[in-house]
């Protein structure tokens, strides 16, 4: 009786991949919009200017990809640790 051969076997070849993990918020986003702090308005503007920071760090890093944005921050991937930290970093 022949028992099949890893090579010879009709299912797919899985893909493995280390992917590393970023998750960013804005502490205290609730307070800073807030009237007690800088106001709606002014944190409107800071928030499109963070996020536009952030979006281009994250575009400038092959393979990075910003999976979700999250309001007050994001959740990202990218291949290796080392270019998860230089964008933590430059940020």
């Amino acid at each position: 009786m022949s028992h099949p051969t890893p090579s010879s076997t009709s299912a797919p070849a899985s893909e493995c991949r280390l992917l590393v993990f970023m998750f960013t918020e804005v502490a205290e986003s609730t307070r800073l919009k807030g009237s007690g702090s800088i106001g709606a308005a002014a944190y409107a503007e800071l928030a499109r200017k963070h996020d536009s920071l952030f979006r281009a760090l994250v575009a400038s890093v092959p393979g990075a990809d910003v999976l979700r944005d999250v309001g007050d921050g994001f959740m990202t991937t990218f291949l290796t640790a080392s270019d998860a930290v230089r964008v933590a970093l430059r940020f």
